[in-house]
């Protein structure tokens, strides 16, 4: 995976990892599509609370974060890609172009 980060998105820091992690568990719901999912938390947005996380398989998630508890089959809101080719082109660069 050839990953060239555009601003506003970055890099977890490994001190970051541990804590982004235990709020998606807060957060995810066993309504939501990630329910059970072994995730990694690999890129952040600095502009918004959008993680990137690392899917099982290689596949991709934008997760938004809501900060405020447990949520349901919809939030956090997640967006789905299967490379990190579509990430880029579809997520990255667009918010790149309104940053």
């Amino acid at each position: 995976m050839d990953k060239t980060w555009l601003e506003p998105w970055g890099v977890v820091s490994e001190s970051q990892k541990a804590a982004i992690k235990n709020q998606l568990q807060a957060e995810i719901t066993l309504y939501h599509p990630l329910f059970e999912e072994q995730l990694e938390p690999i890129g952040r947005s600095f502009a918004s609370d959008d993680v990137l996380f690392l899917r099982e398989g290689g596949k991709l998630a934008v997760v938004h974060l809501t900060w405020s508890g447990p949520g349901d089959d919809e939030y956090p809101l997640t967006e789905f890609f299967s490379t990190w080719s579509e990430f880029a082109s579809k997520k990255m660069a667009l918010d790149n172009l309104s940053y």
